[in-house]
């Protein structure tokens, strides 16, 4: 009686472990379902940044009234909060940068190498580029190699790439496409070009032999002169475009996209970096002994620039309600203003106001 006992015993353990382990199965196979899912943008030119907060590193970028940030004051680390800087909080520990939200996605560059603690098991690849839902959570990895400048346009990121080959002695860059459901990687350019000045599917870039802007068609390949003249950081607003003329003193120029040969300098000083918003054109004036953030209105309205701050900053970073940008070689120290109105500087600790929850 005893022995028929235990093997019925044994006969409901292998039961039970069956189910479970069908229960298993079952739920792997439905969480491989649900990230094998993408939802895919209906726009196939739609862009997750602009081009000046990508030349800024793009450290912050809006969609649909929500602001996804590399928050500084806790290790670069990926946050959200409202367009007016409540409720921010974390969504990952991933040191990231080159954001870029749509739909219900953001995608990000990253490089956890600084902040190798007991969470870095967790992250996957410490360097490389992803795509993770609006909360932080379901990450995609797109590259595993460090990941430069990188930008959506419709339905595919592309990224700058480096690739180190240790035996050759040699370092290759270029620009990669891969889709935004983490299929079909190619190499779209051999070329080490900067691809920060995207506007719809168009790349505004400067040559690598040259220094003329070059508009790159991401749907047929195609190159064509934009402008011809020593020029860098091109961005194409609307019809207008503005970017630095090197050979006039890093002098800000603005022309059209339509008549490039009729061109107007905005500001005749030494500027290191600038970001265009709906009504300002902020910039960084490189002086030794006068340096200083300023902004000049984009209609012309106003004669002259406004001085927002003395000193050296960069990574002019810019939302619908606030301008960011740090001090340099310092994004401990990050401030902001208004982006309109009038200028109301104030640390990133003093403005937002971060949910205590992490």
């Amino acid at each position: 009686m005893a022995k028929k006992k235990g093997k019925s015993n044994n006969v409901i353990k292998i039961a039970i472990a069956v189910v479970v382990l069908a229960g298993l199965v079952l739920a792997v196979i439905l969480l491989v379902r649900k990230f094998a899912l993408t939802t895919y943008n209906d726009n196939p030119t739609v862009n997750g940044n602009t081009a000046g907060n990508l030349y800024n590193k793009g450290l912050y970028t809006e969609a649909d009234g929500v602001v996804y940030f590399s928050n500084p004051l806790d290790h670069g680390y990926l946050y959200a909060m409202n367009a007016d800087e409540t409720k921010a909080s974390r969504l990952s520990v991933e040191t990231v940068y080159s954001l870029n939200a749509c739909g219900e996605y953001l995608y990000y560059a990253k490089d956890n190498t600084a902040n190798t603690d007991s969470t870095s098991i967790f992250r996957g690849f410490l360097l490389g580029a992803a795509r993770c839902n609006l909360k932080g959570k379901r990450v995609v990895d797109l590259n595993d190699r460090y990941t430069g400048t990188m930008v959506l346009i419709g339905n595919t990121i592309y990224f700058q790439d480096y690739e180190n080959n240790r035996k050759k002695g040699t370092t290759t860059f270029d620009i990669k496409a891969i889709g935004i459901d983490g299929k079909k990687s190619k190499t779209f350019a051999s070329q080490a070009i900067e691809i920060a000045g995207t506007t719809g599917s168009i790349i505004y870039h400067v040559g690598i032999d040259d220094h003329n802007i070059y508009a790159l068609n991401t749907r047929t390949g195609g190159t064509t002169t934009v402008v011809e003249g020593n020029c860098w950081m091109p961005i194409v607003d609307r019809q207008d475009l503005y970017y630095l003329d090197l050979s006039n003193r890093y002098s800000l120029v603005k022309t059209k996209i339509n008549n490039p040969e009729h061109k107007e300098v905005l500001v005749n000083e030494r500027i290191s970096t600038y970001n265009v918003s709906d009504t300002y054109i902020y910039f960084q004036i490189d002086d030794q002994e006068n340096s200083k953030l300023c902004r000049i209105r984009r209609d012309g309205m106003e004669e002259g620039y406004e001085v927002v701050a003395e000193g050296n900053y960069e990574n002019i970073n810019i939302t619908s309600r606030y301008v960011y940008f740090n001090v340099f070689g310092s994004e401990d120290t990050t401030l902001r203003t208004p982006v309109n109105g009038p200028v109301d500087v104030h640390t990133l600790s003093e403005s937002v106001a971060f949910d205590q929850d992490k």
